[in-house]
């Protein structure tokens, strides 16, 4: 009989056993889902409160998860006001070391609370961890307790960006929308078909970011000009302004860009305000035809315990183009002319305006007096160029030909469109080298220019004629009446 009964005593402690085990368990199948997520973005859980049940299990009560004892307790901790020590209906009650508390969250606070949380829980590890593969992530396996879900490196103004919810042994799952927003830059310039020489203003924007929770928080813009483009690398050429609100920074020159970095944390008096930065530069003759590109990045804080993200590249393209004849005689298209000379004019409204390059200044104008005109000679391949062009269209004029061809007696019209190209960073303009292929006949031709001289010629010539068959008639007529 005793045997029975140790036996029986045996498999009671094993049960019980048993049945601790399997509440541990139950304990820790909390599930967060978090929806709105942005794909490569990575998300933290921070437990707040464990939920404890009784020896029964038929009630529950909170206590301070550790990690979170001095947001709680103490002087001056950031989380006191969220702890009551009177009671009040509706408020959950909370235990710690001995005293009563009453957790004072609710729907009129809950996101200032959310945002004090935040701040404190940006310098503590994470319970948990997930980088977004799609726009929802799951936490699953978490003990019962109050969690704060934060979007690790967001900045959405309002404190809003901060989610809290609870896992009860009732409701041990919970979801969460998300709608955090993160820095990033955006891109402009004034005009991206260009000639060379011509001087374009580059514009980012971006916005002040809310830094709750930082010592120091790193903003910094970097910029990278292809070959095409001169930069202008004086301070003068900088415009950095906050909300309309000019601010002085000195930017850090490189090669051919520069870098701007601000510590966002003294420029909260205009957080969620527009940043514009502006500056300029000149496009010179390796623009031409080529792919021309100015690439800024943002590199900025995303915790704030020193760690950075760099955004992708944002790009803004400059293209110019240029026109190349093709001199040839006409009776025999593959034999080349040379020492044919042009100039490219441009009409508009029945006034003509010339081309003129500037060696010196590689610089692309159009002046109003023909004989300052560049005037450009076909090489021995009866080639020629006039680079530097924007999109439009522009007329060859012939000025003198090749030896033993007639000149031209029109101008040649020649028109320019960027053509398009896809890259990994989107689709790009580029400028376009535009071929216009002018034949030459031989020998000699009468000027005909619509004047009267050759029209003369034949007026006076029909009436010549016409009197000599007229005199021809009457003496015809005189002789047979006499006789």
């Amino acid at each position: 009989m005793k045997g029975m009964k140790r036996i029986f005593s045996a498999l009671l402690a094993v049960l019980l056993f048993l049945a601790t085990a399997t509440t541990v368990l139950a304990d820790n199948n909390g599930q967060i889902t978090v929806n709105g997520a942005t794909t490569g973005k990575t998300y933290d859980v921070y437990k707040i409160f464990d939920l404890t049940k009784s020896a029964t299990g038929t009630n529950v009560s909170y206590t301070i998860d550790p990690d979170w004892v001095n947001f709680f307790i103490g002087a001056g901790a950031p989380g006191a006001a969220y702890l009551a020590q009177t009671a009040t209906p509706g408020l959950n009650q909370l235990t710690h070391n001995g005293t009563t508390y009453y957790i004072n969250i609710t729907d009129s606070n809950i996101a200032a609370f959310a945002q004090a949380a935040l701040a404190y829980a940006a310098a503590k590890p994470a319970d948990d961890t997930k980088v977004a593969t799609g726009t929802t992530v799951q936490f699953t396996g978490l003990p019962l307790g109050y969690y704060l879900v934060y979007p690790q490196g967001a900045t959405d103004i309002g404190g809003s960006y901060g989610s809290i919810c609870s896992l009860t042994s009732t409701v041990p799952t919970a979801t969460v929308n998300v709608k955090a927003t993160y820095p990033e830059i955006e891109k402009s310039v004034n005009d991206q078909d260009v000639e060379v020489g011509q001087t374009v203003t580059f514009t980012v924007t971006g916005k002040v970011p809310d830094t709750t929770g930082y010592a120091s928080y790193k903003y910094e813009v970097k910029d990278t000009m292809s070959p095409g483009l001169t930069f202008n690398n004086t301070t003068a050429n900088f415009s950095v302004k906050f909300g309309g609100t000019p601010i002085s920074v000195a930017p850090s020159y490189a090669s051919n860009g520069f870098t701007l970095s601000f510590d966002m944390v003294n420029y909260q008096q205009y957080k969620g305000q527009a940043i514009t930065i502006t500056y300029s530069a000149v496009v010179n003759k390796n623009a031409v035809v080529t792919l021309t590109k100015n690439s800024a990045t943002l590199e900025y804080s995303n915790d704030p315990m020193g760690g950075t993200t760099t955004t992708p590249p944002v790009e803004k393209e400059v293209y110019t183009s240029k026109i190349v004849v093709d001199k040839y005689d006409a009776s025999a298209p593959s034999k080349k002319l040379p020492d044919a000379s042009f100039i490219l004019v441009k009409k508009s409204g029945g006034v003509e305006s010339f081309y003129k390059y500037d060696a010196a200044t590689d610089t692309v104008s159009w002046v109003s007096d023909m004989t300052q005109a560049t005037v450009k000679k076909t090489d021995s391949q009866g080639a020629l160029e006039f680079i530097g062009l924007s999109d439009g269209t522009y007329y060859l004029r012939e000025t003198i030909a090749p030896q033993g061809f007639n000149l031209l007696d029109h101008d040649v019209e020649v028109k320019i469109t960027h053509t398009t190209t896809s890259g990994g960073g989107g689709t790009f303009g580029i400028g376009v080298s535009q071929k216009s292929e002018i034949p030459n006949k031989s020998g000699t031709t009468l000027p005909e220019t619509g004047g009267i001289g050759t029209t003369l010629f034949y007026a006076v010539g029909g009436l010549l004629l016409v009197g000599t068959v007229t005199v021809f008639i009457t003496r015809r007529k005189l002789r047979a009446e006499r006789k």
